[in-house]
Formats: structure tokens, C-alpha cells, sequence
């Protein structure tokens, strides 16, 4: 009896000891899923996330292959697979001219073309062996995964890229904050690692970073409205250090505002057919100032169409009063009327100095 006791306790014991090597071992196959993820500790836990959900299988020789570059190709068959895609309608033959049907990424490319995710090129191809650039990667994500974002100066070298838009919505949503210098890098190709860290955020909350700070005021997107105060701050070669505060007071438009422009001349000319008179009382006060005055007037202020187009159109208005003209010296402050003339169903946004490190947006509207 006691040898036997002794027998099933040497079993028992040996089951658990099995069980929690198993259970060891397991982790440790899943935590060196490839070879090569030791060399980016930054992408090692979202790349084994993507393997635990099946996005991806990697490289024939065991490796994710971290620092190669990821083709088209590639990114459109794990947004496919990480999207859960499938389509009856989609094609038996391939609408692009060098994708083969036979090819292992066929399906969940034309899956994510289908859902609008990725297109092709003018001429009829798509390049699945190209490399995908960071800017083509920030739009997939964002089209992928319906992210809006507001414009503003979170990257110091996008704003002459064609996907600025979208660039901007990965930095407010947490998945990506750019390079240590505040660069983003648009037209770099943009690794496998890389990837696998955007897609990851965009799919799981764990994973995403502090979304970026958007400023009230900094872009069309997010103007300032009424009664908003916005404190500007800069220095520059020309005006050296300057500290103020920019404040939309009030908006007048429509006939309201041709009576007033009326009444403060009779021989100010009355809008254009199709056209209105908006006026906009705004409040400069400057808190400090390395070279004195401040100069405030109309010039420094754009009408911008709600479709984002500037009102080139040059006019004219005389006996505002109080007019937003003057100069200002630290401390002092001052309210004034400025006007536009504009579509006369439109509901304008008006930029202070655009284009400058000060501009400042507001909406007439709000």
C-alpha cells in the first residue's frame, strides 16, 4: 500500500512538473516566435500580438526579416488579414497588370483594394514588390481604421506632403509620434518592424501612444471661436521676441454689416452680386516685446473658405470704427473691427498671419 501511495504521488507530482514545463516552454516559443525580434526590443511585443492574432507568419527562414523593407504587397495582405476581409465580389481575375493570380498575397490584396484601402497606380499596376513609404503607410492606417485627425505642427517635414492629412491623424490618435527631432519622414520606405508597430497601435488601445496635443487655434481644423483667448508666442530674426493674446470679440455679416459699412461711409461700395460683408471685431494685447511697437492692421488677417480656399479679392472699407489699426507697445491692447467679403452662403474661417510661426485660426461661425 505504501508503494503504491508513493507510485501515484511520483505521478502526480510528474504530471505538474510536465505541465508547468509545457507551460514554460510555451511562452518561451511564443516570446521567440522569429530570430530576429531580439534586435528591436521597441517592436518585439506587437509583432508576437500580430502572430498571436495570425496578421503574420514571417520569413521562410524563421526570421520577421525587422529592418527589410515591407512591400505593398505585404501591407495590404495584413491590413486583409487584420481586418478580418473577405469578399464574394472580388474578382477571379487580377485588375492589376503584375499581380498574378497564383501569387500567396492575391487574395487579401485585392481584399483590401476592394475596401478602399489601397489602389493601384495610373497605369494599371501595383507594384506589389515596392516598397511602402511612410506616407503611403499613414494613409492605409488612417483609411483602414477611420481616423480623423486636425491639422497642426506636429511633424517639422510634412507640410508639403501629399499626406499631411493623414500623417497628422496617426500623431492625434496615438499611433505614431515621429522621430526624436520632430521629424516624421514622409517619403522614407518604412520596415517590417516598423509596420507591424503601426499596425498594432491602430488595432489595440495597449499599444498606443500619448495621442499629440492639439492646440486650440493652430489650424483650420481646430480654430479658435468666440471668447476664446489664444496667447502667441515667438522670436524671430525680424521682430525679435514677441508675447500677445489674439481674441475674436464678435462677427457681424450680411445685411447687418453693409448697413454698418454704409453708415460709416456712403461711399463704400456695396457687395458684390453673390457676395456679403463680414465684419470681425478682434482684441490684440501684448504682454511682452523685444522691439518695440506692435503693429496691428487688415492686412495681417485672411478669409478662408469653408472648402479651405483663400478670398484673394482685394477690398477696401473706410470709417470703421473702432478700426483693427494701430500700434501697440508691451502692455498695452486694443479692440478694432476688421472686414471681408465673401460667398454669401458661406461661413468663413478667418487666419492672423498665415503661413507665419504665429498663425492663428478662427471660426466666425462658432
Amino acid at each position: 500500500m505504501v508503494r503504491n501511495r508513493e507510485s501515484k504521488s511520483r505521478i502526480v507530482v510528474t504530471f505538474i512538473l510536465a505541465i508547468t514545463f509545457s507551460l514554460v516552454v510555451t511562452s518561451h516559443v511564443s516570446a521567440a516566435t522569429f530570430s530576429d525580434v531580439d534586435s528591436v526590443p521597441w517592436a518585439e511585443e506587437e509583432i508576437i500580438f500580430l502572430h498571436d492574432e495570425r496578421i503574420i507568419n514571417g520569413l521562410p527562414d524563421g526570421s520577421f526579416g525587422v529592418s527589410d523593407h515591407i512591400s505593398r504587397a505585404d501591407a495590404a495582405l495584413m491590413l486583409a488579414r487584420a481586418n478580418h476581409l473577405q469578399d464574394d465580389n472580388v474578382l477571379e481575375e487580377s485588375p492589376f497588370s503584375d499581380v498574378d493570380e497564383s501569387a500567396y498575397y492575391y487574395e487579401g490584396l485585392q481584399f483590401a483594394v476592394h475596401a478602399g484601402y489601397m489602389i493601384g497606380y495610373p497605369d494599371g499596376s501595383f507594384g506589389p514588390q515596392d516598397p511602402l513609404t511612410r506616407e503611403q503607410m499613414a494613409k492605409i492606417i488612417a483609411e483602414a481604421y477611420d481616423l480623423e485627425g486636425v491639422s497642426g505642427d506636429y511633424f517639422t517635414d510634412v507640410s508639403s506632403s501629399w499626406a499631411e492629412e493623414y500623417i497628422n491623424s496617426l500623431a492625434v490618435n496615438g499611433i505614431s509620434n515621429g522621430t526624436a527631432d520632430g521629424t516624421f519622414h514622409p517619403s522614407e520606405n518604412i520596415s517590417r518592424a516598423e509596420f507591424a508597430v503601426m499596425l498594432a497601435r491602430a488595432m489595440n488601445d495597449d499599444f498606443k501612444l500619448e495621442p499629440a496635443e492639439v492646440e486650440v487655434g493652430t489650424s483650420r481644423t481646430n480654430p479658435a471661436g468666440t471668447g476664446e483667448v489664444i496667447t502667441v508666442e515667438k522670436d524671430d530674426w525680424l521682430n525679435g521676441y514677441q508675447k500677445y493674446e489674439v481674441e475674436l470679440l464678435d462677427t457681424i455679416s450680411g445685411d447687418e454689416a453693409w448697413e454698418i459699412v454704409s453708415d460709416a461711409n456712403p461711399f463704400n461700395n456695396a457687395p458684390n452680386s453673390g457676395m456679403k460683408y463680414v465684419l470681425a471685431k478682434f482684441r490684440v494685447k501684448v504682454l511682452e516685446l523685444e522691439n518695440e511697437p506692435f503693429q496691428i492692421n487688415h492686412a495681417k488677417f485672411d478669409a478662408v473658405s469653408q472648402e479651405g480656399v483663400k478670398y484673394e479679392q482685394f477690398i477696401s472699407i473706410s470709417g470703421l470704427s473702432p478700426e483693427l489699426r494701430t500700434d501697440i507697445y508691451e502692455g498695452g491692447e486694443h479692440e478694432g473691427w476688421t472686414y471681408f467679403m465673401v460667398h454669401e452662403d458661406d461661413a468663413p474661417f478667418v487666419v492672423f498671419n498665415q503661413n507665419w510661426d504665429d498663425e492663428v485660426w478662427f471660426d466666425l461661425s462658432k
